[in-house]
């Protein structure tokens, strides 16, 4: 190939890496988008499929897959018309001869991405509709079709390539390096060569730091920001304390530390001080080639801990659970990104897009809160849920339907159309009893993630300046890693296409720089949009985060009036306040109003008060009057009827 085309192939790649990487984060950024008034799409759920972590879990997926395919020639078959009606995870199931938990976690996945009528029985059944060539799409949409896996894979194996270049190339530098001062005659040559070795090791470290800083400058202006690493418990003491000890004193402020040092009477000149000058270099030579080799050991590590998983959460685990329990990165992760680095951060991002966070202690939280409902059964209210736990109605009552066909449950409605759930009371007993999981949340709801430690504080909020990362399974550490995963390659590139551009074009191209160009041709694209996309997907997590805590505070301050006895409730008052915390991290949100009163008007509040005055008053009488009558049905009844009435209809 002539040098002028690979010259233009590196150019187009480096000129088109930042346009591509910026564009992916920008659909990004669109698909994760949020606004006030939206909040309940970024609730934690109850997941549909089991706590699986490694091989367990692969497999699991494999099955749902293999499902999935088997299900969609099932039902266009079964179903001539338009839509496709009344499909049950328990039919479902039966007809393809599969584990019911796989038909559960089939229908979530494609409640969630596919136009879907839900209705909900009395016994718990979850009944969908669903557009028969959406039906038709499912598998070509799904995000574990496999172009968008092979497309996962591809980008994993490009990072975990990019990951460990630099670490390579020194230590092959360092290897020649010693070689080189072994064969060099004389003091003289052997100490130039071991000088020039240790400088071709900082210029290769050099060269992987200014790409990352040129991949944080790219990604300028990202929020809401992240925090930086905690300092450790001896470091935590006032700033005026650390300011007073960083003052010179007066034995200090006109002298340096090296001043004082006692050479002994030794001439930089004397004889054998080249001697020592080549055993020091030669001591950092082998040094870097030892700790080399010990990163590339923290590679394979790397290697078996994402094979196994370590460090990642098991099951599913809310944000919130995530921040108060997620340990932080080794020393050398911080460092060197590792291969368990690379496809952490392809599965974190995978689990991201893929939908709502899940949450495994979400059931039990539910089954603590019911209340005994007679000998067997123990009662609680989809309102109830929706109180405490900040989520939609309609996704409280999935929610109770998905746990009464788990347990074997029956629902109730009241005559305000209240839902209750009544629940095996052993169930509600055994999850009380059952020790919280790490970082699960003690409260009886979710834990918050940044607006306050508890949601009953409304009356002042505070934030931290920089947010830590909310995202099961990624920490601080681990996002900043990615911007040196991918600076390295791209100033390789950089020092590649000038070394063709002052070639001369008559010699034809060696074929090893020929390799190398079209690897970095490659690697500088994928690891270039993992590392931008990253970033954009935390930025994105924290403010859902923080509405997820806006909803939290909103459904607090109903509770607070609830016990207290309060008549009304202000809407602009509560979104003043938290507004004013939230608005540096999330610009352009303004009025959190709409937030709030999607909270409360989903619950059944109406605005304008007790006297229908003020707009921004909402009364809590017929809250409370609805709470009442839920704890008055619930009652479970003597036999169960053969109909199985529809109780919810998304679409009525």
């Amino acid at each position: 190939m002539p040098p002028d085309t690979l010259l233009a192939i590196a150019l187009g790649t480096l000129l088109g890496s930042p346009v591509l990487a910026v564009a992916a984060a920008w659909a990004a950024r669109a698909r994760l988008r949020v606004v006030p008034g939206e909040g309940a799409r970024v609730m934690p759920g109850l997941p549909e499929r089991p706590a699986l972590t490694g091989s367990a879990a692969r497999r699991f997926d494999a099955s749902v897959r293999r499902a999935e395919r088997r299900a969609v020639r099932l039902l266009l078959r079964a179903h001539a018309g338009p839509r496709i009606t009344g499909v049950d995870a328990a039919a479902l199931s039966a007809s393809l001869g599969v584990e019911p938990e796989i038909s559960r976690a089939l229908l979530e996945d494609w409640r969630g991405r596919l136009p879907c009528r839900l209705q909900v029985t009395e016994r718990g059944r979850l009944l969908h509709d669903f557009p028969r060539e959406a039906v038709a799409r499912a598998v070509v949409r799904g995000w574990h079709s496999w172009p968008q896996r092979v497309a996962l894979f591809v980008a994993a194996v490009i990072a975990n390539l990019g990951a460990t270049w630099w670490v390579l190339v020194g230590v092959a530098s360092a290897a020649v390096s010693l070689t080189a001062v072994w064969q060099a005659e004389g003091e003289g040559p052997k100490v130039v060569a071991a000088i020039l070795g240790i400088g071709l090791l900082v210029a290769i470290f050099a060269v992987a730091e200014t790409g990352a800083w040129f991949i944080r400058a790219l990604q300028w202006g990202t929020r809401p920001h992240m925090a930086p690493a905690r300092r450790p418990a001896s470091d935590e003491r006032p700033a005026s304390a650390r300011t007073a000890m960083a003052k010179p004193g007066p034995s200090t402020s006109k002298s340096r530390w090296w001043d004082d040092l006692d050479l002994g009477g030794v001439d930089a000149g004397a004889e054998g001080c080249g001697l020592v000058v080549l055993l020091v270099c030669v001591a950092v030579l082998a040094a870097a080639l030892v700790g080399g080799l010990v990163v590339v050991g923290v590679w394979a590590r790397g290697l078996w801990r994402s094979a196994k998983r370590f460090g990642e959460p098991e099951g599913a685990v809310a944000p919130g659970d995530w921040l108060a329990q997620a340990a932080r990165s080794s020393f050398l992760e911080r460092w060197v990104p590792t291969n368990d680095l690379a496809v952490r951060l392809v599965r974190a991002l995978g689990r991201m897009l893929r939908g709502r966070p899940g949450d495994d202690d979400l059931g039990r939280r539910v089954l603590t809160r019911c209340r005994p409902a007679g000998d067997t059964y123990a009662a609680v209210g989809a309102l109830e849920v929706a109180l405490h736990e900040g989520l939609a109605s309609a996704d409280a009552l999935t929610l109770l339907a998905q746990l009464v066909a788990r347990l074997d449950g029956d629902l109730q409605v009241t005559e305000a159309g209240d839902v209750v759930a009544l629940l095996p009371r052993d169930a509600a007993r055994a999850a009380s009893a059952a020790p919280v999981p790490p970082g699960g949340s003690v409260t009886g709801r979710g834990r918050p993630e940044y607006l306050g430690d508890a949601p009953e504080k409304t009356a002042g909020v505070g934030l931290r300046e920089r947010l830590p990362v909310n995202v099961p399974g990624l920490t601080r550490a681990q996002v900043d890693a990615a911007s040196r995963l991918a600076g390295g390659p791209l100033v390789t590139l950089v020092g590649l296409t000038l070394a063709l551009l002052f070639a001369p074009s008559e010699l034809p191209v060696p074929a090893g720089e020929l390799g190398l160009l079209a690897l970095f041709c490659v690697l500088v694209p994928g690891t270039l949009t993992l590392a931008v996309v990253t970033r954009a997907a935390v930025a994105m997590s924290a403010r859902h985060g923080l509405l997820r805590d806006v909803r939290r505070h909103a459904v607090a301050a109903l509770r607070h009036a609830l016990d207290t006895g309060a008549a009304e409730v202000d809407s602009r008052a509560l979104a003043g306040r938290l507004a004013a915390a939230v608005a540096p991290h999330a610009p352009g949100w303004g009025d959190l109003s709409r937030e709030v009163e999607a909270v409360w008007a989903d619950l059944g509040l109406e605005p304008g008060g007790v006297d229908g005055a003020e707009p921004s008053r909402w009364a809590v009488a017929p809250l409370r009057t609805r709470l009442d009558a839920i704890a008055a049905a619930a009652t479970p009844a003597a036999t169960r009827a053969t109909a199985d009435p529809v109780v919810y209809d998304s679409h009525a």
